[in-house]
């Protein structure tokens, strides 16, 4: 749901803007979303955590081992229950939220595996925005992923070679399954803000981020 500059600014004095943030795991999507919150008073949902707090988990660390990799038999199984828990909080996150209030939606990173149906309703409803990374971030979050493993959906984007092992088909298949989202991430997005690299990051005030989506919004 693109909207003009006008609009983001009216919305955000007046109520009833929509936002969600699409991307990665740890390229922040949820910094951001809580920057909207706390210092826009926006209503806030992170997907992630309503999943883990139904599931039961402590931590993301727990979910993840819960999650497993996708060489062992528990994996495909728990993959469905979690894609399933987050199409429910996806499609719901505007229950109660009243159309003059700000929302703002922390998706999780494998939002893009979910129905048609819901990635429609997150395209009428929300400016979708979509933090990519560059190149060089790509081998970062690599790194950062084996250091501190979150929950990831797969599909079917695995796959192991013959005398391979398991960790050198993770590391192997890893840095593809990023590739590959950053296109699918890019393709539902409204704005895409190609903004984070190895040195920017979170050193952007979120006074200079609010500028930075304003000026990619048309103008009429």
């Amino acid at each position: 749901m693109i909207i003009t500059r006008d609009q983001f600014d009216e919305k955000i004095k007046e109520g009833g803007l929509k936002i969600a943030f699409v991307g990665m795991s740890n390229v922040g999507k949820s910094l951001r979303a809580r920057e909207f919150a706390q210092q826009c008073h926006f209503q806030k949902v992170s997907v992630d955590d309503e999943i883990k707090e139904k599931l039961g988990f402590e931590d993301m660390l727990a979910m993840a081992s819960w999650m497993g990799f996708p060489y062992e038999e528990k994996f495909k199984k728990h993959e469905e229950i979690y894609l399933n828990c987050e199409e429910e909080y996806t499609k719901n996150c505007l229950k109660g939220i009243a159309d003059n209030e700000n929302f703002v939606l922390d998706t999780t990173g494998s939002v893009i595996y979910l129905k048609k149906s819901v990635l429609d309703f997150l395209q009428e409803n929300f400016l979708i925005l979509n933090l990519q990374v560059s190149e060089g971030m790509i081998e970062l979050m690599t790194k950062k992923f084996f250091k501190e493993p979150k929950p990831v959906v797969w599909g079917d984007s695995f796959n192991q070679k013959k005398g391979e092992s398991n960790k050198e088909a993770l590391q192997r298949n890893y840095p593809d399954l990023l590739v590959w989202r950053q296109k699918q991430y890019k393709a539902l997005a409204d704005v895409v803000l190609d903004i984070y690299t190895e040195s920017s990051d979170k050193k952007l005030s979120f006074e200079d981020f609010l500028e930075i989506i304003r000026e990619e919004l048309p103008t009429e």
